[in-house]
């Protein structure tokens, strides 16, 4: 279990079935059943930092206190809200999965500011555990461990009252399912952090998977196949975030080892943003020449290939074509099912 970081292998039994482990500023009891994956420290530290940063935008910016007043406004309350003294607003964070509350205690201990973080999880074992965890770093006042379906807590808070200023998701897999809900419950200006885990899928060995889970499919064994798999994350968080007025600012994406991470922060979709949209939306154009045994030609132009060197098979503009010995040579340009939506930097 080693990790770049010498105290993550300071590992302690504190009895026959659970250890302590220390990463970071933290120290967790890691009962046995409960999910921790110690090669996912080095995102743990980049989101760390990211949040950092970002709680520097946050106060400058005046993202909470915006938030904090047009709440108190409908409330009734008519005070100043400043960036100091009492009225500084917390730093909301939802850590949507959080198994030991690792994460979470991390953001308490380490991330600067005024903070309010919320610990889910559908496992009540787990819940649990975070609660222990929380009382054994004296972090109770930040961490608040609740038991939900992450997808039902992020939509009951979608409201403008509730919503997260940073939004952690670290599933096992894919996102996907969680993405719809995840975009609604940031805050405007907020951040959102996602994990993927399912690199197989992105890089081009379930081509068809990919589409169904990401609107994009993946192609295999080119050299640029992991920037690709940030190219097609970052089109399904802004194709989800586009559906409800918003509009996505990547501000860090990066490929390690078997996952992929982004960071985006959510503003609100104002019409000036639309052509951004069109130009940052395109479709990745394969060129490839084919030998078709097969050929059906229609009225419209188009020929339906039916070989084994083209797996997905699907409709495709007929370019150039010549026929040697009752076979067609075709360099075919758009292939549908070949199609990559992807968001040109």
């Amino acid at each position: 279990m080693a990790t770049n970081n010498p105290q993550s292998d300071e590992t302690d039994k504190t009895d026959k079935n659970s250890r302590i482990i220390t990463e970071g500023r933290a120290k967790i009891v890691l009962p046995p059943g409960v999910f921790y994956n110690p090669v996912q420290e080095f995102n743990r530290d980049l989101t760390v930092a990211v949040i950092n940063e970002f709680s520097k935008i946050f106060y400058r910016d005046g993202i909470g206190r915006k938030a904090t007043a047009n709440s108190a406004k409908r409330e009734g309350d008519n005070r100043t809200y400043v960036a100091d003294g009492e009225d500084i607003p917390e730093l909301r964070i939802l850590d949507a999965l959080s198994a030991t509350g690792l994460r979470a205690i991390r953001y308490a201990l380490e991330v600067k500011g005024r903070l309010q973080i919320t610990a889910n999880d559908i496992d009540s074992t787990a819940v649990e555990v975070i609660k222990q965890n929380s009382e054994l770093n004296k972090m109770s006042d930040k961490v608040v461990p609740v038991c939900n379906d992450a997808a039902l807590l992020m939509h009951r808070t979608n409201g403008e009252v509730g919503r997260y200023h940073v939004v952690d998701l670290d599933p096992y897999g894919s996102p996907s399912p969680f993405l719809d809900t995840a975009v609604q419950a940031v805050e405007y200006g907020g951040l959102l952090c996602v994990t993927c885990t399912d690199m197989a899928v992105l890089c081009g060995r379930a081509s068809t998977t990919c589409y169904a889970k990401y609107g994009s499919t993946s192609i295999p064994n080119t050299p640029h196949i992991h920037e690709t798999a940030l190219r097609i994350i970052l089109s399904t968080v802004s194709s989800h975030a586009n559906r409800y007025g918003r509009y996505i600012q990547p501000m860090l994406s990066v490929s390690i080892d078997f996952y992929a991470r982004i960071f985006v922060r959510s503003v609100q979709l104002k019409p000036r943003f639309c052509p951004d949209l069109m130009r940052a939306y395109s479709p990745l154009l394969l060129q490839i020449s084919l030998e078709i045994t097969y050929v059906f030609l229609q009225k419209s132009k188009f020929l339906f290939l039916d070989m084994k060197s083209n797996p997905g098979g699907g409709l495709a503009n007929m370019v150039i074509y010549n026929k040697f010995d009752n076979e067609y040579i075709l360099e075919v340009k758009y292939i549908n099912l070949l199609q990559l939506t992807i968001i040109l930097g």
